[in-house]
């Protein structure tokens, strides 16, 4: 039979371990959820969705607040929009300076990566109601 001490200790390894495979989970969802808000900032009508998330505002200030935040979502969207293809274009120069120098191998991670990158969770639509 196992010693009341080896009992214990045996114990208190089997929490440790447990806490920090926990641990190790609750960080992962953590970063993972920061991350796709992160992703999220650059989408279009996450403008109008950030500031609803600050604001709150009540009911009679939605509807003031709705026909200014339309307008400057479309600005800013258009910025978002403008940026996005100079990244792109800076991403195609990018692989073609590399082609010369990166092995095949090389070169499909890269671009595999790429596309990863590039397609990411899908958008929502342009356009959105502004408090639903």
């Amino acid at each position: 039979m196992i010693k009341s001490k080896t009992k214990s200790i045996l114990i208190l390894l089997v929490t440790l371990i447990l806490g920090i495979v926990i641990g190790f989970q609750i960080n992962e969802i953590l970063i993972k959820k920061r991350f796709e808000e992160m992703r999220a900032a650059g989408r279009p009508g996450s403008f109008i969705k950030l500031f609803e998330n600050i604001l709150q505002p009540n009911e009679n200030q939605k509807v003031l607040l709705e026909p200014v935040f339309i307008k400057y979502q479309e600005k800013m969207d258009n910025i978002i929009s403008k940026s996005r293809l100079q990244v792109e274009a800076q991403m195609d120069s990018l692989t073609n300076e590399l082609k010369p120098i990166l092995t095949q191998d090389q070169l499909d991670r890269f671009i595999a990566e790429i596309k990863n990158v590039r397609k990411g969770p899908p958008l929502p639509p342009h356009n959105q109601p502004f408090i639903k």
